[in-house]
């Protein structure tokens, strides 16, 4: 997938981690908990 695919795939206006926040939805607990480390801000 190229990068302008990446972007044209993500809605104007909303950045990437509230996106895959919004992907979450469907997914299992334990991947939901993966994204949710992932996205964790690092300290």
């Amino acid at each position: 997938m190229s990068q302008s695919e990446f972007d044209s795939a993500l809605p104007n206006g909303i950045g990437l981690a509230p996106y895959l926040r919004m992907k979450q939805e469907g997914m299992t607990e334990n991947e939901s908990r993966i994204v949710e480390w992932l996205l964790k801000p690092v300290t």
